[in-house]
């Protein structure tokens, strides 16, 4: 059941960075990749 959930959060969260990143690419900033650094930048931007 535990491992379960942790699939479920993983998926999710892949899910999310795909949706994120393809919204990214309708503007042509970025070309799909994300990482920790887009991330950072990403939150500094919403501040």
């Amino acid at each position: 059941m535990f491992r379960k959930s942790v699939y479920l959060f993983f998926f999710f969260k892949k899910y999310f960075l795909y949706l994120h990143t393809k919204n990214k690419n309708k503007k042509g900033n970025d070309k799909g990749r994300i990482g920790k650094h887009h991330l950072k930048q990403i939150r500094n931007r919403k501040k």
